[in-house]
């Protein structure tokens, strides 16, 4: 449409039945069957199209490209048409033209031509010069109506101008669905209606704000205000918009966009001017866009901003599609903030504005940009929204008179340096706001100046040394002598909100602890020059730091107690007095207890006492840890003093239970996967899987309570909670070759499943020699019944709940209560979970 828009003559025709000029692939022809029969008793008849189908989604795509195809196939005979059918078709839609009344003539001939090579003919000719009606055209195949539909834009060929043909529908109650309804029908691709859109779209944001349902009618203020609307909306079939954008005898063109924002919504607008051989000059209006602000608040300068990126792209967008030779590009907005900032770096910006001005640099050029005021701004309209009456005689709007000077003059900026709203977008160095002042206003919301430069808020923070090669004579003479006693003052400020604020800084523990570790070393630096700390931080500082942060964590909930303790006396009504607790020769308050007499290390029989929310946090860092293979686990056992602890080459005897569960899984996997090859993604998949199954079995019940079934799993140490899987359909008997994937992996899970589970039944049923007595099972006892079709990870659990001891008062038979029903079982079909050891 917009390269429509550049041609003097230009001339619309429509492709006639163009997907029954396509004819398809007979070996495609098979996908295309319908079934047809004329009556109900006829047999039913099976066809194949032949051409391409409407409705089929392939249908479009198989019509373009034959038309391209058809294009490059006979570039050679016809390359004017060639070109035309690459760029100038949209669909069966011809939209094109030229400069030249001759050229154009021939231009049609040949598209003409190259149609008719591929079996296609155009009709629906419209043209806005009778003589590109030819004379060999059917009455049937031209039109000499005033009116035409081009791509949904009504076009006006006589005096070639594009114009509006509205249909509102009025009513006396509207509801958001009606008004969304009436907004769709303005169809305006090139937004030449661009304020009236704005308009329209600003009030629907406004309904969306009242939270009303499609069918509700509008309240009485919005719903006069809409009918306001409608009625002003008639105006806008009176619009007329010529269609070619330049000028005769045009020498040079040059584009001109314009951008800017208010509160409620911003936009972009482009020109085109075009200069004459005699020095005359005609602007007129090329295409817009707009959008409405975000329900969040952004300050009228970010929304500058993003009118400036709209217009970045939409530049960009017209260059490529123009395919016209511009001589010279402007931007023009009337925020000087915004020229200011494209000034400067992005380093230098915070990042929303740094993003944004880096997509701008990357699409213009920094000296494009100038700054217009804000009376001589067309956007300032699509930025607001115009009522239809007033837009059809704004001159501003469809011809800004200044655009007509032979020289563009640029606008001077005002100074912006001390402007609140341009200085809180910059990564300011709080010495920098010292030097330069600052309103209370503007530093209430300046985090440079209470948070620190960003430098400060890293991780970690690098050693500066700063060294002069060639001191001059004006240097040497300020420096003290190192024997003077005042080259350091420091300042101690005890408040607590200091150290809340240290905290709170980050959600990671490690965090808070690096960041105290480097104030820790700056305060020895300060007191001792001579011996100062340089590089990583050693474990050491980091257990002072993190020992000093669990000592104020406990202060701060266990003042009483930690008091207490230093005068030998807690409170009776203290909540930690069951814990026993002690301070350690560090202060760091401890449980105390029997646990000393044990043989664990030192912080497992004395473990930290931390509130709850401290606690919670701890677990939340260490199984992000886990979870996060980003960062360095060893590097994090080193920082807890963990120590690793290696067994022998070979021995696997030496890892214990933990070596026992990867013998299990080594077992079983070996015999079910054989040699069988798996992609990386079944090999993971069956793998987790015969994990959940190892990590689903139970362990020992939860309580002794006989109508309790809860049992405690290996899975509950993972996630909290026993392993559920969904039930498959058993395919232990089925050939693997008849198999799919997914179904080949179940199979094999299900095999490992039935022969591990009866092997962990096995186990826990204690066979012991004739010569020792064997335990009666008692009531109570959880026991593990034995079926042979239970699916994975699925465990039938009871109670035993009645006992049948024999002649020799072993007893063989019990009854075992489960959460289906009661069940008399022998003794050989159940295995009691033990309850100790």
């Amino acid at each position: 449409m917009l390269r429509f828009r550049k041609h003097k003559f230009a001339f619309v025709a429509d492709i006639k039945k163009m997907y029954r000029m396509i004819l398809i692939d007979p070996n495609q022809r098979d996908l295309l069957r319908i079934l047809f029969k004329a009556e109900v008793n006829d047999p039913v008849k099976v066809y194949k199209l032949c051409t391409v189908t409407y409705g089929t989604t392939s249908a479009p795509f198989l019509a373009t490209r034959t038309v391209q195809q058809l294009a490059k196939d006979e570039e050679k005979d016809f390359p004017l048409a060639s070109s035309v059918l690459l760029h100038d078709v949209y669909m069966d839609d011809v939209l094109t033209g030229e400069d030249n009344l001759i050229k154009a003539k021939d231009m049609q001939q040949q598209v003409i031509s190259l149609f008719d090579r591929g079996g296609m003919e155009l009709h629906k000719w419209s043209a806005n010069n009778q003589s590109l009606l030819c004379d060999e055209m059917k009455e049937s195949d031209y039109s000499f109506s005033k009116e035409t539909k081009t791509l949904g834009i009504l076009w006006k060929p006589q005096p070639d101008c594009f114009g509006f043909n509205l249909i509102i529908a009025q009513s006396e109650v509207y509801t958001k669905r009606a008004v969304l309804s009436q907004i769709a029908r303005i169809f305006d691709p090139l937004g030449l209606l661009g304020p009236i859109i704005t308009k329209a779209k600003i009030f629907l944001q406004k309904l969306w704000l009242l939270k009303l349902d499609w069918g509700d009618t509008l309240p009485l203020k919005e719903n006069t205000e809409w009918q306001s609307f409608l009625n002003s909306l008639k105006f806008v079939n009176l619009i007329n918009v010529p269609r070619w954008i330049l000028s005769e005898q045009s020498i040079s063109v040059e584009l001109h966009g314009f951008a800017d924002a208010s509160e409620l919504a911003y936009g972009a607008v482009i020109y085109v001017k075009s200069i004459n051989s005699n020095g005359g000059s005609e602007v007129k209006l090329l295409i817009s866009k707009s959008r409405v602000a975000p329900l969040k608040f952004v300050t009228i300068p970010r929304l500058e901003l993003c009118a400036a990126v709209l217009l970045s792209k939409l530049m960009r967008r017209v260059l490529r599609a123009l395919k016209l030779d511009v001589s010279k590009t402007y931007f023009w907005t009337d925020s000087t903030i915004v020229l200011s900032w494209l000034e400067k770096e992005c380093k230098e910006l915070k990042t929303f504005v740094a993003n944004r001005i880096s997509i701008i640099r990357t699409l213009t050029v920094a000296e494009q940009w100038n700054h217009v005021p804000s009376k001589q701004n067309p956007a300032d309209l699509i930025s607001r929204g115009m009522d239809p009456v007033k837009l059809q005689l704004c001159e501003l709007w469809w011809s800004p008179s200044f655009l007509l000077q032979p020289e563009m003059t640029k606008c001077l900026d005002s100074p912006i340096e001390t402007n609140d709203l341009y200085i809180r977008e910059l990564k300011s160095n709080p010495s920098d706001l010292l030097s330069r002042g600052l309103k209370a206003e503007s530093l209430l919301h300046n985090e440079g100046w209470w948070n620190g430069p960003s430098v400060l808020q890293s991780d970690e923070l690098p050693e500066t040394v700063c060294e002069r090669s060639d001191p001059d004579e004006h240097y040497l003479p300020q420096l003290k002598s190192k024997n003077s006693k005042d080259d350091i003052v420091l300042t101690l400020n005890s408040n607590k909100t200091f150290f809340n604020y240290i905290v709170n800084r980050s959600n990671r523990i490690l965090t808070v602890v690096r960041i105290l570790s480097f104030l820790f070393r700056f305060i020895s630096n300060c007191r001792n020059p001579e011996s100062k700390r340089k590089g990583s931080l050693t474990s050491e500082e980091l257990s002072v730091a993190e020992h000093f942060l669990i000592k104020q964590c406990q202060f701060e909930v266990f003042s009483a107690e930690v008091t207490g303790m230093t005068g030998d006396n807690i409170s009776n009504k203290s909540k930690i007095l069951n814990l026993s607790p002690f301070l350690d020769n560090k202060g760091v308050m401890r449980v105390g207890g029997r646990l000393e007499n044990s043989q664990l290390p030192y912080s497992g029989k004395h473990p930290i006492i931390l509130p709850s929310k401290g606690a919670n946090r701890a677990l939340r860092d260490l199984n992000k840890l886990v979870r996060d293979r980003n960062e360095s686990l060893y590097a994090f056992f080193a920082e807890e003093n963990i120590e690793w602890s290696f067994i022998p080459p070979r021995s696997p005897n030496w890892g214990g239970p933990w070596e026992a569960n990867i013998k299990a899984f080594k077992y079983h996997f070996k015999r079910v996967a054989g040699n069988s090859k798996f992609s990386y993604e079944e090999l993971l998949t069956l793998t987790t899987q015969i994990e959940a199954i190892l990590n689903s079995r139970p362990l020992t019940p939860l309580s002794a309570d006989v109508d309790d079934l809860e049992v405690l799993t290996a899975a509950h140490f993972l996630i909290g909670r026993p392993i559920t899987a969904i039930v498959e359909p058993s395919l232990i008997d089925f050939e693997t070759d008849r198999l799919n994937v997914w179904q080949r992996i179940t199979k094999s899970v299900q095999t490992i499943w039935k022969r591990w589970s009866l092997s962990y039944l096995n186990g826990l049923q204690q066979r012991k020699k004739w010569v020792v007595d064997n335990e009666n099972l008692k009531i109570g006892d959880m026991v593990l019944i034995r079926e042979e079709n239970l699916p994975p990870c699925k465990w039938l659990l009871g109670r035993a709940i009645a006992l049948y001891p024999g002649q020799d008062n072993k007893v063989r038979v019990v009854d075992v209560k489960t959460s289906k029903g009661i069940y008399k079982r022998s003794i050989n079909k159940l295995s009691v979970l033990p309850v100790e050891n």
